[in-house]
């Protein structure tokens, strides 16, 4: 591993760094250590009752705002502790991927931009702040710490704010690695770049950013999707509508620098057809000139003028979008599905 890579480690991955474990062996263990199954171990043991315990551990879950003392059904309960856990893994699991994602596509990025290594290391460095996964923690926990907060304080209670601030400081560091990689390809797009001719690239070298917003955006998701089930389970609406925000912003991250660089791709489209616009007149500015062609002369320029129609044709396809059609559409498809999922059960819980 290279110094720079080792450089921009998340902070997600510094702390499971010492647990000398392979990454994915640390991230079960910290999420079985400090997620519900300790909480679940450690209120049995103090209360020496197995159902208590269970009751005690549904009933403070950190899918839960506004219900924090409701008890739910075994099944229920079980299925909201499985959820979380396996939520807790991924979000433990994404930060490392997107890095690497992000390096596997960082000589494309660096030869875009005009400034190399140090403009990669500019857009990109934010993804290992500890300020920003401070900030990314405060914007998720508040809403989930505050009404802890009003709690009695009792031994379970105090605790249950405790694992609740633990666990989101991970949430928090991943929701900002999601937003810096987002934000750092937006910055990207809008510095110097080093574009292709059309017809080298149709999409004029900028395919690696739309790459990278897409399949980030499609990890982030897998979170969304894995969070509903829980929060499905606990039927607290107001954790909808907490999880209805942070999806859409989410979504509007990712929408910033595919809409810039759809942005930087039009304006490459329009400035192409005009150039060859100007051929076409020129070509058609001959025309008073045609019964003084010589015969080669008159060749040649039959031969321009095939020539100019296939760089037309060639300009005429040219892609305003950073990704292909077919992947667009699935993206917006995703989520509109999920979108509609979320708010469709937020009407129901309050009509019900």
């Amino acid at each position: 591993m290279s110094s720079h890579t080792r450089g921009r480690l998340t902070i997600t991955e510094r702390l499971i760094a010492v647990t000398r474990l392979p990454y994915w062996l640390g991230c079960l263990a910290i999420s079985l250590l400090t997620g519900p199954p300790t909480f679940f171990l450690i209120s049995f043991l103090v209360t020496g009752n197995i159902y208590s315990a269970f009751y005690l551990t549904t009933s403070r879950s950190t899918f839960t705002i506004t219900k924090l003392g409701e008890k739910l059904p075994v099944p229920q309960g079980l299925g909201l502790l499985v959820s979380y856990t396996l939520l807790y893994f991924v979000v433990l699991m994404l930060p490392r991927w997107w890095r690497l994602n992000l390096e596997a596509k960082r000589s494309e990025l660096v030869d875009l931009s005009r400034d190399g290594s140090k403009g990669f290391e500019r857009c990109f460095g934010l993804i290992s702040s500890l300020p920003g996964a401070l900030l990314g923690t405060l914007g998720v926990g508040i809403y989930y710490v505050v009404p802890r907060l009003s709690l009695s304080a009792s031994v379970f209670n105090i605790y249950s704010t405790v694992w609740a601030i633990t666990n989101l400081f991970f949430f928090g560091v991943g929701f900002w690695v999601y937003i810096a990689v987002m934000w750092g390809a937006f910055r990207l797009t809008k510095g110097k770049l080093n574009l292709k001719a059309y017809y080298e690239d149709p999409m004029f070298g900028l395919k690696p950013v739309g790459s990278l917003t897409i399949s980030t955006a499609s990890r982030f998701f897998i979170v969304v999707v894995v969070a509903m089930s829980g929060a499905f389970l606990a039927t607290d609406p107001i954790n909808f509508a907490v999880l209805l925000g942070i999806f859409s912003t989410a979504t509007i991250a990712a929408f910033l620098p595919l809409y810039r660089t759809h942005l930087v791709m039009q304006s490459q489209k329009k400035e192409q057809s005009v150039l060859i616009q100007r051929k076409i007149n020129e070509v058609i500015n001959q025309n008073d000139k045609i019964s003084s062609l010589k015969d080669q002369e008159n060749l040649d320029r039959m031969r321009k003028i095939m020539q100019v129609q296939l760089e037309k044709d060639e300009v005429s396809k040219i892609q305003t979008w950073p990704v292909e059609a077919r992947v667009g559409e699935s993206f917006i498809a995703i989520i509109v599905t999920i979108l509609a999922a979320i708010l469709g059960r937020i009407l129901e819980i309050i009509l019900v």
